[in-house]
């Protein structure tokens, strides 16, 4: 099935926006919500600026939306995920790529039902194009996805489709052991 470039390139930059910035480590047009979190609108700049300034820790990035039947499965998996890295040298942040104007209809609502801890962005710009690349020259803009980067800011993996627990686990303790022995 062919996807229309323009609402890949679309769906990419609101799945990175969401994903980046970090509610108290990455400055940005922040959105408090009824869940308490802060959803923050990101650009490009200020995520490669997330990405290459990682203080010795790991990076774990997933881009979804609300309107993709995968991500919406696969989400509760990286809930459980943050639950065992949040006290480890990682960071687990998403990328929503839902429009800016589904955050309070859909974007919120989904957050709080899955009870979310994990920090949303959502991308500030339409230059989905420099997302893309960003993240990974070889993808197409469809989701779920996943990049792991490590603790120098490199990308470490990029992981296309819906995967599980157990699968992301495995993934951040490969980064982690690695990781262990660069300084």
């Amino acid at each position: 099935m062919k996807i229309n470039c323009r609402v890949c390139e679309f769906i990419l930059l609101l799945i990175f926006i969401t994903g980046i910035i970090s509610c108290n480590k990455i400055p940005g047009n922040e959105n408090k919500n009824n869940i308490g979190q802060k959803i923050s609108v990101i650009n490009p700049d200020s995520f490669a600026s997330i990405i290459k300034k990682r203080n010795q820790k790991v990076l774990f990035v997933n881009v979804w939306a609300t309107w993709c039947i995968p991500c919406i499965e696969e989400f509760p998996e990286l809930i459980k995920l943050n639950e065992k890295y949040s006290k480890k040298d990682v960071d687990i942040i998403t990328l929503n790529i839902n429009l800016l104007s589904e955050m309070d209809s859909k974007v919120i609502p989904f957050l709080k039902k899955n009870k979310n801890t994990i920090p949303v962005f959502m991308a500030e710009n339409d230059n989905i194009d420099d997302l893309i690349n960003l993240l990974d020259k070889n993808w197409s803009g469809a989701v779920p996805v996943s990049f792991v980067f490590n603790k120098r800011g490199q990308m470490f993996s990029s992981v296309f489709g819906k995967k599980d627990y157990v699968f992301f686990s495995s993934l951040l303790d490969s980064v982690l052991s690695i990781g262990q022995n660069i300084k």
